[in-house]
């Protein structure tokens, strides 16, 4: 994580790469949607990087991303049920 502090990109690519799969393969079961899935994971790494210089990790990387992931998901959930309660007051 050091490297990604800073900016070395060959070394966030290495990190995408290593935890990419897992990350995706464990959002797909909870949100049961592969292209949502996808994106979630997308955003993760995107907020890895656009906030490389800030993060303090005080657990391991694994557990960060997935902390972050769970954050993600359970946004979808929230953004979801609200969407569904706005559907059902305008219909």
């Amino acid at each position: 994580m050091n490297n990604i502090i800073r900016d070395d990109f060959k070394s966030f690519e290495i990190l995408f790469d290593r935890y990419w799969f897992d990350l995706y393969r464990y959002c797909v079961k909870v949100l049961e949607n592969e292209a949502e899935a996808e994106d979630a994971v997308q955003e993760v790494f995107c907020d890895l990087w656009e906030n490389r210089k800030r993060i303090v990790i005080e657990v391991s990387l694994e557990a960060f991303l997935f902390g972050c992931l769970r954050k993600k998901i359970l946004k979808r959930f929230r953004d979801k049920g609200v969407k569904e309660k706005h559907l059902l007051i305008f219909r």
